[in-house]
């Protein structure tokens, strides 16, 4: 039987879906949501998740002040329920009910990390009903660096003809922050990784089934040996 095709659409993240670059988290007693079908610009927003009485959700931005911040919302709600904005867990502002509108701007003052919180709750007079959304959230400061310790990787190519790859389709070197591996292969098995020098570093033995390694032999931590385990599933 031949199938139709289809087509998924992927969520933006919410950073995207708030039209900024602010590094977000959410949490509380259900998280927040990138979605395409309610909005007030750029085609989509952050969601609150599904909540009911006596619970609360929230949406977190990290930034580096000083600086303005504002943003469009829009509450969904019953009696008892509320969008409230916080910086430093400071109150600012809070709204029970309303469509599409523009809070701000707040001031964000010091330098440093600050932190913007919008929390949507209900208590114990609200219904399981009701959503809250944020859109648009505009900052005049910066944005806190977040990529400072990461690595940068590169599959490095050979020398001969600049291939990341041999024949075979085996990786041939990487390359960490400048620090290159090499790899040694015995079919589809790497049996051993060594330096920019040639010096050999890790050694692997293999079992006779297909990618079935038994233990990785470090040699330059005096051949400390690691032994794999594998559960039922292999």
């Amino acid at each position: 039987m031949i199938g139709e095709a289809s087509t998924t659409r992927r969520m933006p993240s919410l950073a995207a879906a708030c039209d900024t670059t602010l590094p977000f988290t959410t949490g509380g007693d259900a998280e927040w949501f990138a979605q395409t079908s309610e909005y007030n610009n750029d085609g989509d927003a952050a969601q609150s998740g599904a909540i009911v009485t006596n619970e609360s959700t929230w949406l977190e931005a990290t930034v580096e002040g000083p600086g303005t911040v504002s943003f469009d919302y829009k509450l969904s709600s019953a009696t008892g329920d509320s969008l409230n904005f916080f910086i430093d867990d400071q109150y600012q502002w809070g709204v029970s009910s309303g469509g599409w509108s523009q809070s701000g701007p707040w001031t964000v003052t010091g330098s440093g990390t600050h932190t913007l919180k919008w929390t949507y709750s209900k208590d114990s007079g609200g219904s399981s009903a009701g959503e809250a959304w944020v859109d648009n959230v505009q900052w005049s400061g910066d944005v806190p660096d977040s990529g400072g310790d990461w690595s940068q990787i590169e599959y490095t190519p050979d020398q001969v003809e600049g291939r990341l790859y041999d024949p075979s389709g085996r990786r041939i070197a990487k390359d960490v922050d400048g620090a290159i591996t090499k790899y040694l292969y015995d079919g589809s098995h790497c049996i051993a990784e060594y330096d920019a020098n040639d010096v050999l570093l890790r050694k692997y033995i293999y079992g006779p089934g297909v990618d079935q390694p038994i233990c990785m032999i470090d040699v330059a931590d005096s051949n400390a040996a690691y032994y794999y385990h594998f559960d039922a599933l292999g």
